[in-house]
C-alpha cells in the first residue's frame, strides 16, 4: 500500500513538472514572438512611389536633383532612389493581373481614417493608374472603378487626377463621369475633371522619372 501511494505521488509530481514546463515553453514563445512585420511588399512599393507627391525633400525636377547631388543631400537622394525604384517595380506589374492586384490594395488602403503608411500606399496606387494606358487595361480599369462602393470611388477621384488626363478613350470616361455617383468636393470639380479628359493639363514632373541628362 505504501508503495502504491508513493507511486501515485511520483506520477502527480511528474504531471506537475510537465505542466510547469509547458507554461515555461509558452511564456518563452510569447516572449520570443516576432516583432511587428514591415508593410507587405506591394504596399511598401506604392507608399514609396507616393513620396514623389508628398515628401517635402523629394527633388521635384532635374535641377533640384542636381542641387541635391552637389550638396550631397542624403535625404533628398535617398527619396529619389526610393521613388525611382518603386516606379520601376510598378511598371513591371502593369498588366491585367497587376491591375487586379492594384485594386485589391486600394480597397484595403483607401479607407478613412487610415494610418499614414496605408494612406501613402493608397495615394501611390492611384498615381500608378497613370501607367495603365493600353486600351484593354483602360477598359478593365473603368469596369473596376464602376464596381467600387460610392465612398471609395469618391475618395479615389479626389486623391490624384493625373491618370484621368491620360485615358486612351476619354469620351468613354467622360460619359461615365456625367452620371457617376461621386461626391465631388465642389460642383466645379466635376466639370474640370471632364474637361481635363479632353484637354489634359501639363503632367506632373514625377510622371517623367527618372531624370537623365
Amino acid at each position: 500500500m505504501c508503495y502504491l501511494i508513493a507511486f501515485i505521488r511520483a506520477r502527480r509530481a511528474q504531471s506537475l513538472c510537465g505542466l510547469l514546463a509547458g507554461f515555461v515553453l509558452a511564456a518563452t514563445q510569447v516572449g520570443a514572438a516576432e516583432p511587428p512585420s514591415e508593410p507587405p511588399a506591394l504596399e511598401r512599393i506604392y507608399a514609396d512611389f507616393a513620396l514623389a507627391r508628398h515628401a517635402k525633400d523629394f527633388p521635384p525636377d532635374r535641377d533640384a536633383l542636381r542641387r541635391c547631388q552637389r550638396a550631397k543631400d542624403k535625404t533628398c537622394l535617398r527619396l529619389y532612389r526610393k521613388v525611382v525604384s518603386a516606379r520601376q517595380q510598378i511598371l513591371a506589374r502593369v498588366s491585367a493581373a497587376g491591375l487586379r492586384e492594384n485594386l485589391a490594395l486600394i480597397r484595403q488602403s483607401c479607407q478613412q481614417p487610415e494610418p499614414p503608411a496605408k494612406s501613402f500606399a493608397c495615394s501611390g496606387a492611384v498615381m500608378a493608374w497613370a501607367y495603365y494606358r493600353e486600351p484593354a487595361l483602360d477598359a478593365q480599369l473603368l469596369v473596376e472603378v464602376q464596381a467600387l462602393d460610392d465612398a471609395l470611388r469618391s475618395h479615389v477621384f479626389n486623391e490624384d487626377d493625373t491618370w484621368l488626363g491620360l485615358r486612351p478613350t476619354p469620351q468613354r470616361w467622360a460619359d461615365y463621369l456625367q452620371r457617376a455617383p461621386i461626391a465631388w468636393p465642389t460642383p466645379e470639380a466635376k466639370r474640370i475633371a471632364i474637361a481635363n479628359l479632353h484637354t489634359p493639363p501639363p503632367p506632373p514632373t514625377w510622371l517623367q522619372l527618372p531624370w537623365r541628362d
